[in-house]
This record gives structure tokens, C-alpha cells and sequence, in this order.
């Protein structure tokens, strides 16, 4: 190739060089506070929801009283990282049980194969994975029904700036583990709500450059 083409050519691609430099240097970063404070790895986050609602074919299971508990493992960057250690889901009825709009009743909700991962991302998505699912148990007492649903993960979003900041999962599908339900479960079903967190009774805003 002749120097009279690789000369311009050579500007081009130092051109576009540049470019893709200062995008690369400045990739977003997700920052965690509370109180005004950057919160350091380890610190305590609490998830509050009062309107989880599980939608399937049959009904409804409504939890008005819902907190997760876990920590921070890591802050300011693209991914941040924590885990969900505890989950508890109650509702008005007798026993701490949730409103079901199901023939089965009320319902106890318990959440096992904990802990979970957690992360939330410079684009404003978080996800729960599971070790190795996300697992939950629903008993039916007044019916005698257990139905056991699963997930590898769950997606949710929320948005910068937000204080506090809201963890909202729009119509995640949980699947029914069929060995451990009975036949009367519905075979699946979709989790909606939103978690505000807060740590060390501080409201926890997410922020980025």
C-alpha cells in the first residue's frame, strides 16, 4: 500500500483511538450511601415491601410485610455486590399468614437456599441469584397444600439518585418443583414489588458519576 493512502488511513484509526481512550477510562460506577455517607463493604442492607404479590393461574398470594436482610460486599464500581442472608414474608391473616385470593386459603411463605447473591449494575439493574435457586415454600395450612417454587435468579431495576432506594422485580416467573408440591399447586407463577432499603436505619441512595 502506498504511503499516500496509509498516511491518512494512520490518522484515522489515532482518530478513533481517542475516541474509545476517554469512554474506556470513564465506565460508569455504582456508589451505595446512606446518611450522606459512602457506605463500606460490610455494612448491613435491610430491603422493605409491603405489596409482593405472586400472581398465578389460580390466585394470588398477597404479603404486605416482607423485609430482606444481607450485607454489603463491595461498593463504587461498575458491579456492586452484596448478599441476601434472611428473608421473611408475612401478611394480616391468622399466624402471620398472607391474603391469597386461592380457594387454598392463606398461606406461610418461607424462603430457603440462602444466601443470595446480589448485585446492581451501572445501567440500573440489580439481580438475586441462587445458591443454586432462588427457593421459596408456600404451606396452605387450612388446606394441608405445600407448593415449593424456584428461580436461578431475579431481575429487578431502580433508579440513581433515589432516596431510598426502590428495588422493583416486574412479573419474575417462578417455576413449581413438582417432587416437593402437591398436585393442586399452580405450575407457575409471576413475583411483583418493590424492596426500599435502607442500612443502619439510614435511607440508601444509589449514585454515579
Amino acid at each position: 500500500m502506498s504511503s499516500k493512502i496509509m498516511t491518512p488511513l494512520l490518522a484515522v484509526l489515532a482518530v478513533a483511538a481517542f475516541a474509545v481512550m476517554p469512554a474506556m477510562a470513564s465506565a460508569a460506577t455504582v456508589t451505595l450511601h446512606a446518611g450522606g455517607v459512602e457506605l463500606p463493604a460490610g455494612s448491613p442492607l435491610v430491603g422493605e415491601s409491603s405489596n409482593l404479590v405472586f400472581k398465578t393461574g389460580a390466585g394470588n398470594l398477597e404479603c404486605s410485610s416482607n423485609v430482606i436482610t444481607g450485607e454489603l460486599t463491595s461498593n463504587k464500581k461498575a458491579t456492586i455486590a452484596g448478599n441476601i442472608e434472611t428473608g421473611s414474608f408475612t401478611g394480616p391473616e391468622g399466624g402471620g399468614a398472607c391474603h391469597t385470593t386461592t380457594l387454598l386459603g392463606p398461606v406461610l411463605i418461607t424462603a430457603s437456599d440462602l444466601p443470595w447473591p446480589l448485585t446492581f449494575k451501572s445501567n440500573e439493574t440489580s439481580t438475586v441469584k441462587g445458591s443454586p435457586s432462588i427457593v421459596f415454600t408456600a404451606f396452605f395450612p387450612g388446606a394441608g397444600v405445600t407448593c415449593v417454587y424456584k428461580a436461578t435468579k431475579l431481575a429487578a431495576t431502580f433508579a440513581f439518585n433515589e432516596a431510598p432506594l426502590i428495588d422493583t422485580v416486574t412479573g419474575q416467573v417462578f417455576k413449581y418443583v413438582k417432587a416437593e408440591s402437591s398436585v393442586l399447586c399452580p405450575k407457575e407463577g409471576a413475583l411483583s414489588g418493590g424492596f426500599a432499603v435502607t442500612s443502619g436505619g439510614e435511607a440508601v441512595e444509589a449514585t454515579t458519576p
